[in-house]
C-alpha cells in the first residue's frame, strides 16, 4: 500500500494538507454531493481522496512513521493494485486481517488502512505516474474490493458463525487503551484518570495486589506509551514505589550490567536532569544487586557500572489509526453518482443496500443514517426554497387528476435521482429503527413531495371533531383581523373570507404556463417512480417504531415544523431585540403568511403521537437518555407539547387554518392524556393554555374548541377522579407556602397579609360552595370545603398575631371569615362541617383573647374602643349560626354584688 500510494507532493489543488498537523481545509462541493460528515453538501468534496484521509477517520494521533518508498508506477503499479484487491477479494481475508492485526494492540490497524485506501481509491486522483485507462482500472478495481467486503460481511452476518464477542471486546478495549495512552502521553494524570475510569488498570481481579504494582504492571505491559513521558513520570520523587514496583517486574538472573541495563531502557527514555536519572540508577542497583550477580559484589558497583550504558536505549512508538464506515458509504455514494458504467451503478446500489443490512442488524444508526444522507442528495427532492406558488395546473389523465409542476416534470427526467429515490425508501422501509438524524432527510423529502402534490391522499388528511377528515387546504384564509368582532361568527365567518395568500398571490407567474404533452408524460413517470416508492408504507411504519427511534422521528418533525413557524418569530426578537412602540404594533399586525406545509408538518406529528398512544409519555415530554459522567439520565425535552404551545402562544401571528389544527392536535391528544392516570395532570396543563387564547382567536375557532372540550368531558368524566388529587396536593402546596417562615418573615415586614384570604382562599371556597360544583363530587367537595376552611382560619391565625399593624386592625378581615364560615356550616347538614368549624374557630378565638384584641364586658368596662367594637361585632356574626360559642368560651366576668343601705333599727323606748 506504500508504493501504491501517489507522492505526497503535489497535492491536487482543491486541497491543502498539512503534514505536519494532518488538518484539512475544507472546500466547496458541487450541489448535491453528500457530505462525509453526514450534514449534507457543500463541505468536503468527494471527487477528492485527500478528505477521507486518516486525520479525517482515526484518532487524533500522529501516522506511524514508515520509511520512505519509491511510488510504483504504470504497469507496475496496475498489477500490483490486481495482486492486493485478488487478496482482498478472499472471503477470509478481511476477517483473518481484522482479528489478527486491527484486534492486537500491539500490531497496526491493517484492515482500517487498507479499508481506508481503497475507499480513497474509488475517487479520481491526480497522480500523473499512469494514463486515463489505467486510473479508471484502478477506481474500479478498488469499488469492486470494498462491495466484496460488504457482500462477505453481509453473508457472514446471515450465516451461524459464532460472533466474535471476545475479539469484539478486544478491539473495544484496544480503543479505550490507545486513548488512553495518547492522554497519559499529554497529561499523566489525565491519562491515568481516564483509565482507571474505564477499568483499565486496578481491576476488581486484582483488589489485593497493591496499588503500585497494579500500575506497574500496566505501564509496563502497554504499548504506545511516551517512553520520554514515562521516564520522567515514574522518576518523579512521589511515584518512588512505581518506580521500585516497575523495575522489580524485569527479570534480571543471569544478565550483565550491561545487557540488564539495555532491557530496562527498552521500557521508557532515560530523563534528562541528574536526580531522576540518579533516582532510576539506584533502583536499578538495588534490584539488580538482588537477583545476585556473580561478577558484582556490591550496589554500588552495580549503581557506577550502570552509567556505562546509560544512553543505550530505543523509541518505538507506533500509533494507529481508526476506521469509520464513512469512507465505504462515501466511496459507493461516489461511483454511484459519477460513474456512468450500468454495471457499476447496479454493484453501487447492492452495496448500498448490503451496507444498510449491516446497519441494521448490528444496530449501527450512524451508518444507516450515513447511507440516507448519501442518497438523499442524489435524489434532487431536497429543495433549497419553497416553491413561489403552489397552484399548479391539474390535467385529466385517463379520469385522473394529474398535478404538473417543475418539480414533477424535473424529477420525470432525472433518472439518476429516481434510482436513489427508490433506493432509499427500498432500504428505509423495514429499517425505521436503525434510523435516527436520517428522518429529518426523509420528512424534508416528504414536504418536499407535498408541495407538489405528489404524496399519497393519505398523508395530506386533517381530522378535526365537526367533519371526520379533510385534505390540507394549499390557499389559506384570511388572518383575524383585529376589527373582527366576535358576534361575527366563528370559524365560517373565517373561512367565508378566503384570499390568495402569498402562495396564490405570486401565481400569476404560472397563470399562463400550459403543460406539455412531455410535461406530463415527465410527471406520469414522476407519479410511477412514487408510486414505486411504497412512501405510505413507510409512513405506517413510523406507528410501529420502537421509542428510541419513534422519539427521533418525531423529533426531526418538530424541527422542520419550528423552522417554519415558531423560530421566524424568534429570528425577529434576535434581529431586533428592543422595537420601539410603533415596529412592536406593526409586529402585532402583521402575521404570518399561510403555509400549508406548517400544517403538514403538524398534522403528521400529531398523527404519529395519536397513533402510537403507548408511548405517549415518551412523545409527550420527549424524554432522551444522556450521558452524563459515568451514568446515563433521562434529559425531558418536550416534543409534541412544545411545537403546539410555541404556536398558541403567538396565535395572533400565524393564520387561522394553522391555530385550528393545533387546537384540534392538542384536543386530540389530550383525549390520550386523560387516560393515563400519571399524565392527566397535563390536560389542565393544555386547558390552560387554551385558556390563554386571545378572543380574537377563540371566537375564530369556538366550534373545534366546544366540540373537542365536549368529547373529553363526555368520554373522560372519570377525570374528575383527578381534580381531587389536584385539589389535595395544590391546598397542601397552599398551606406549606402560607404557613412558611418566608411568609411570616412577609408580614412583620408589613406584608398585607389579607391580600391572601381575599384573592386565594376566599374564592377557592366560592367556588367549592357552589352547587353545581358540589353535585360533581360531593365527598371530594366536602373534604375540600372542611380543609379550604381550615387553612383559612390557621392562615388568619398565623398572620394576625404577627401584624405590624396588631391584630385590632384585622377586623374587617375577621368578619368576612366569620361569614365565610356561616355559610360552610349551612351548605350540608350532613357533612362534618358543625363538628369541624367550630373547633377551628375554637383555637382562633381562644388565641384573640389571649392577645387582648377579643375581650369580653367587663366591670367597670376599661376596654378601648377598639376592643369594644371587635368583641360585640363577632358576637352578633357568632350568634348567627353559632348562639353562645363566644360566651361559652370567653364568658364575661360577674357584675359586683351590690351593697345593702346602711341603717340602724330603731330603738324601742323602755
Amino acid at each position: 500500500m506504500d508504493r501504491l500510494a501517489p507522492p505526497v507532493n503535489p497535492l491536487p489543488p482543491k486541497v491543502q494538507l498539512s503534514l505536519n498537523t494532518g488538518t484539512l481545509r475544507k472546500v466547496p462541493s458541487s450541489p448535491g454531493t453528500p457530505r462525509p460528515d453526514g450534514q449534507g453538501s457543500g463541505s468536503v468534496d468527494l471527487s477528492d481522496p485527500s478528505s477521507l484521509g486518516d486525520g479525517l477517520l482515526g484518532d487524533q494521533t500522529p501516522p506511524t512513521p514508515r520509511p520512505g518508498v519509491v511510488p510504483a508506477k504504470g504497469l507496475t503499479r496496475e498489477l500490483m493494485l490486481e495482486t492486493l484487491a485478488y487478496i482482498a477479494r478472499q472471503p477470509t481475508f478481511m476477517v483473518d486481517l481484522w482479528a489478527n492485526y486491527d484486534c492486537d494492540v500491539n500490531c497496526e490497524d491493517l484492515f482500517e488502512r487498507l479499508i481506508s485506501f481503497m475507499a480513497r481509491g474509488v475517487y479520481p486522483t491526480q497522480y500523473t505516474g499512469s494514463i486515463e485507462y489505467q486510473r479508471y482500472s484502478s477506481q474500479l478495481l478498488c469499488l469492486d474490493v470494498l462491495l466484496a467486503y460488504v457482500e462477505h460481511m453481509a453473508a457472514r452476518a446471515d450465516s451461524d458463525k459464532p460472533q466474535p464477542e471476545a475479539l469484539v471486546e478486544s478491539k473495544a478495549s484496544k480503543g479505550l487503551l490507545l486513548a488512553g495512552a495518547a492522554k497519559f502521553n499529554t497529561k499523566p494524570k489525565v491519562g491515568l484518570a481516564y483509565l482507571e475510569e474505564h477499568g483499565l488498570i486496578y481491576k476488581p481481579e486484582d483488589k489485593d495486589v497493591p496499588r503500585a504494582r497494579a500500575l506497574a504492571k500496566f505501564l509496563k505491559s502497554t504499548p504506545r506509551l511516551d517512553k520520554k513521558v514515562l521516564g520522567d513520570w515514574i522518576s518523579a520523587p512521589d511515584q518512588i514505589d512505581v518506580l521500585k514496583e516497575f523495575i522489580g517486574l524485569f527479570d534480571f538472573t543471569g544478565k550483565s550490567v550491561a545487557d540488564a541495563m539495555r532491557l530496562l531502557l527498552e521500557a521508557f527514555r532515560l530523563p534528562g536532569e541528574a536526580q531522576p536519572i540518579s533516582r532510576i540508577t539506584e533502583t536499578f542497583a538495588d534490584i539488580y544487586f538482588a537477583s545476585k550477580p556473580l561478577e558484582v559484589k556490591s550496589t554500588d558497583a552495580v549503581y557506577v557500572l550502570a552509567y556505562s550504558v546509560i544512553m543505550l536505549n530505543t523509541d518505538l512508538y507506533n500509533p494507529q489509526n481508526r476506521l469509520t464506515w464513512k469512507p465505504v458509504v462515501s466511496a459507493i455514494a461516489f461511483a454511484f453518482t459519477a460513474f456512468d458504467d450500468d454495471y457499476v451503478v447496479e454493484r453501487a446500489i447492492a452495496g448500498f443496500r448490503k451496507c444498510a443490512t449491516l446497519a441494521g442488524r448490528f444496530q449501527l444508526p450512524e451508518v444507516f443514517d450515513y447511507v440516507v444522507n448519501s442518497l438523499s442528495h442524489a435524489t434532487g427532492l431536497l429543495a433549497e426554497e419553497d416553491p413561489k406558488s403552489t397552484k399548479f395546473p391539474v390535467v385529466e389523465v385517463e379520469g385522473q387528476s394529474l398535478t404538473v409542476s417543475p418539480l414533477s416534470v424535473r424529477f420525470g427526467t432525472n433518472l439518476r435521482g429516481q434510482l436513489a429515490t427508490v433506493v432509499l425508501f427500498t432500504i428505509a422501509n423495514g429499517n425505521g429503527n436503525a434510523i435516527r438524524e436520517g428522518w429529518s432527510l426523509i420528512f424534508e423529502m416528504f414536504q418536499t413531495l407535498f408541495m407538489h402534490s405528489l404524496l399519497p391522499p393519505r398523508m395530506i388528511q386533517m381530522e378535526d371533531f365537526l367533519g371526520g377528515v379533510a385534505a390540507i387546504p394549499m390557499q389559506g384564509a384570511a388572518p383575524p383581523s383585529p376589527q373582527m368582532h366576535r358576534s361575527d361568527g366563528g370559524l365560517l365567518s373565517a373561512l367565508s373570507s378566503y384570499l390568495l395568500t402569498p402562495y396564490g398571490a405570486s401565481s400569476d407567474s404560472l397563470a399562463g404556463w400550459e403543460p406539455t404533452k412531455d410535461d406530463i408524460e415527465n410527471t406520469l413517470s414522476t407519479m410511477d417512480c412514487i408510486s414505486s416508492c411504497k412512501i405510505d408504507e413507510i409512513y405506517s411504519q413510523i406507528m410501529t417504531l420502537e421509542v428510541e427511534a419513534l422519539v427521533a422521528a418525531l423529533r426531526a418533525l418538530q424541527v422542520l415544523a419550528d423552522r417554519r413557524t415558531v423560530d421566524i418569530l424568534v429570528d425577529e426578537i434576535i434581529t431586533d431585540p428592543v422595537p420601539s412602540a410603533n415596529s412592536r404594533t406593526e409586529l402585532t399586525k402583521a402575521p404570518l403568511p399561510y403555509d400549508p406545509t406548517s400544517v403538514f408538518l403538524l398534522e403528521t406529528m400529531v398523527s404519529v403521537a395519536c397513533q402510537t398512544k403507548a408511548h405517549i409519555e415518551e412523545t409527550w415530554y420527549g424524554i432522551d437518555l444522556a450521558f452524563h459522567g459515568v451514568m446515563f439520565i433521562c434529559v425531558y425535552r418536550p416534543i409534541v407539547f412544545e411545537h403546539i404551545s410555541g404556536l398558541l402562544k403567538a396565535a395572533e401571528r400565524f393564520g387561522i387554518i394553522l391555530i385550528e389544527r393545533a387546537v384540534v392536535g392538542l384536543l386530540r391528544l389530550n383525549l390520550i392524556l386523560a387516560e393515563q392516570p400519571s399524565l392527566r395532570d397535563q390536560v389542565y396543563v393544555s386547558i390552560d393554555l387554551l385558556r390563554g387564547l386571545p378572543p380574537i382567536v377563540t371566537n375564530a375557532v369556538a366550534e373545534q374548541l366546544a366540540m373537542g372540550l365536549a368529547r373529553l368531558v363526555k368520554e373522560h368524566y372519570d377525570i374528575m377522579s383527578a381534580c381531587k388529587e389536584v385539589r389535595h396536593a395544590s391546598l397542601g402546596h397552599l398551606q406549606r407556602i402560607f404557613l412558611s417562615t418566608q411568609f411570616s418573615a412577609g408580614v412583620q415586614a408589613g406584608f398585607d397579609f389579607g391580600i391572601l384570604l381575599d384573592r386565594v382562599l376566599f374564592p377557592i371556597l366560592e367556588e367549592v360552595l357552589k352547587p353545581q360544583v358540589y353535585v360533581k363530587d360531593p365527598q371530594g367537595m366536602g373534604e375540600a370545603r372542611l380543609r379550604v376552611s381550615a387553612l383559612a382560619c390557621k392562615s388568619f391565625l398565623h398572620f394576625s398575631v404577627r401584624s405590624t399593624e396588631g391584630a385590632g386592625d384585622t377586623l374587617e378581615l375577621w368578619l368576612s371569615l366569620l361569614k365565610m364560615m356561616d355559610r360552610v356550616m349551612h351548605s350540608g347538614k350532613r357533612d362534618q362541617a358543625y363538628e369541624a368549624i367550630p373547633e377551628s374557630l375554637k383555637n382562633v378565638v381562644l388565641v384573640l383573647n389571649a392577645s387582648q384584641v377579643l375581650l369580653p364586658p367587663d366591670h367597670p368596662d376599661s376596654r378601648t374602643p377598639t376592643q369594644i367594637q371587635y368583641w360585640d361585632s363577632t358576637k352578633q356574626q357568632l350568634d348567627a349560626f353559632l348562639p353562645g360559642f363566644l360566651e361559652e368560651l370567653v364568658p364575661s366576668s360577674p357584675p359586683p354584688p351590690v351593697d345593702a343601705p346602711d341603717t340602724q333599727p330603731a330603738s324601742v323606748p323602755s
